[in-house]
Order: C-alpha cells, then structure tokens, then sequence
C-alpha cells in the first residue's frame, strides 16, 4: 500500500485533483493485481466473520482510509465537512475500490459488461468529485 500512501502524501491542488485521483485509483487497481490470491482470501474471510482476518483487512485499509479522509478535509476547507462525514466518504471510496478492483477483471467480462479503464475513470471522477467545494447555501 505504500504506493498508494505516497500518491496521497502528495500535493492535491485544484489542478491536479484529477491526475491524482486516476493515479490514486489506478494504484489500487495494481495493488490488487499484483497481491489478488492473498487479498481475496483476507477478504472473504474477513467477510465469513474470520475476527483474525478482519483485523489484517483494517489494519491495511485504515493508513490509506485516514490519509483520504485528511485529503478531503483539507480540500473542503474549514467546517465545510466534519472528521466523522470526511471519514464516512473516505470508507465508501475505498470499499468501492477494493471491491471493483477485486472482481474478476477482463478475464472475466461477458459481453456489455464494464471495462477496468470505464470503471478506473468512473471512480476517479467520483473520487474527484470529494475535492471540489460545493457554494454555501443561500441564507433564508
């Protein structure tokens, strides 16, 4: 996962959300590639309830998960975003992650389904989408 850390240690400045988003998504994705066998075994058990395994899943996730979340609180700016709502979309970023990076990939596509490359810009848009502050509502 250091890959992944480094990428988030870097500079997320407005121009250069959307690179680093790719390149944040694009890292996990060869994460998985490279570890598939070990992780979809922590994971399924991790799933089964295996308490062993769940804490080797956290322990990987949260470095990365904490480092997002940091990210989209400092995008946002001050109060725009608590550290819980920060954390909330940190997590479902990266469960979104883990899971399209864990399916079986093009060795396993049936016709019309989603490519990787769809699916990698898809949620670096998404994830990009975290870093740009939305106006203040008007006040009533």
């Amino acid at each position: 996962m250091s890959e992944i850390l480094d990428i988030l240690e870097r500079p997320w400045l407005p121009s250069t959300v959307s690179l680093r988003s790719e390149q944040l998504v694009r890292a996990f994705y060869a994460h998985w590639d490279r570890n598939r066998s070990v992780l979809s075994t922590r994971n399924h058990q991790s799933d089964l309830g295996n308490a062993e395994f769940d804490r080797s899943r956290r322990r990987a996730a949260m470095p990365v998960i904490s480092a997002l979340s940091d990210r989209i609180r400092e995008a946002q700016g001050s109060g725009r975003v608590s550290d819980r709502e920060a954390m909330a979309r940190s997590v479902i970023i990266y469960a979104a992650m883990e899971r399209l990076a864990a399916r079986g990939s093009a060795r396993t596509l049936q016709p019309g389904d989603l490519s990787d490359e769809e699916l990698i810009r898809a949620e670096a848009h998404v994830l990009g989408l975290l870093f740009r502050t939305a106006p203040d509502p008007p006040v009533a």
